[in-house]
């Protein structure tokens, strides 16, 4: 599956050397990709426990498995996923306003730690005078984007009109998604306002530092699976600096990409960043391969077995109550 993106630049014999190489892994290199692919998805289910006072680690991972897993499965997924967010913890007792402020803080956190390591990357590169014009428009668009989130949560704690206008927008948007998917969302869309913005006062004084490291640590997590991949195929000539940058670069390209995961998008700018870096190109086809096998088909399985469980059995939906 990810050497459907790579195909586009490279020639299918390389892409077929590529597949036969990542097959070739001993089990012995592929161990820190598979700890790093668990870490990835204890570091998800934490900033998703943290922002959601009382939901627990596991409840948690199923909620961030099946959010990743839909995401990644279908065009469009996001907005399915978001929803069966919102229709598990509603299953566990929480109400629209709790959920609706734990996506609010877990995306926040998600934009600025997502731009911090593209930012990190370019830098150095800015201060020697070495950069060119997509380093310039990584940083501001970086720089732009965390203050636009920070700039909103400071609003929100500050103006009580904003949070009128936060909470009509979340119960316009929780509608939308009952009408769309009635069989999974409540059927109360209405957000305390008060309590609102005591909780968001809350989980901004007391969790904000432990969501920033959470999904910080994810953001790292994830370089560091792309890394053990190149370390895990033999691509030697990949240098750490160079594995870094070419990783933020692509992360950044592929924001905007309305495809499930980046699916080929992702997959030919590794393949072709990684040449550019200095691999062999059957070395880049596997490095990828690997890298995508644990970051997007793994997440997908295993988010759909969460759904399927927590549909088919009552047990994962009852419980004590948020």
């Amino acid at each position: 599956m990810a050497a459907l993106g790579v195909a586009i630049v490279v020639h299918r014999d390389t892409v077929a050397e590529g597949l036969s190489l990542a097959r070739s892994v001993s089990a012995v290199s592929l161990m820190p990709l598979v700890a790093a692919w668990l870490f990835l998805s204890g570091c998800r289910a934490w900033t998703v426990a943290i922002s959601l006072r009382g939901l627990g680690i596991g409840r948690a991972l199923f909620v961030t498995e099946s959010v990743a897993g839909l995401e990644n499965a279908l065009p469009g997924g996001i907005v399915l996923a978001q929803g069966l967010r919102v229709a598990m913890c509603t299953s566990w007792g929480a109400d629209l306003g709790m959920i609706a402020l734990s996506m609010l803080a877990t995306g926040t956190v998600t934009v600025v730690c997502y731009w911090a390591l593209p930012m990190l990357a370019v830098i150095p590169r800015i201060i020697d005078g070495a950069a060119g014009w997509v380093e310039v428009i990584v940083l501001a668009t970086g720089m732009a984007l965390i203050s636009t989130v920070t700039l909103l949560w400071i609003g929100m704690l500050r103006s009580s009109r904003r949070v009128d206008r936060l909470a009509g927008w979340l119960t316009r948007w929780a509608s939308q998604l009952a009408d769309r998917f009635p069989a999974l969302m409540p059927t109360d869309h209405d957000i305390d306002l008060d309590l609102f913005r005591r909780r968001a006062r809350i989980l901004w004084r007391r969790r904000a530092v432990g969501l920033l490291l959470t999904d910080a640590g994810y953001q790292v997590g994830l370089f560091l699976l792309f890394l053990s991949a190149v370390d895990a195929v033999g691509a030697g000539t990949v240098s750490a600096p160079d594995a870094v940058r070419a990783f933020a670069l692509v992360r950044v390209a592929t924001w905007l990409i309305p495809v499930p995961g980046g699916l080929g998008a992702v997959d030919a700018g590794l393949a072709v960043a990684l040449v550019a870096a200095g691999a062999e190109q059957p070395s880049a086809v596997a490095t990828v391969v690997l890298f995508r096998t644990f970051s997007y088909v793994a997440p997908m399985v295993t988010g759909l077995v969460a759904v399927v469980g927590w549909r088919i059995d009552p047990r994962l939906r009852s419980g004590d109550r948020l």
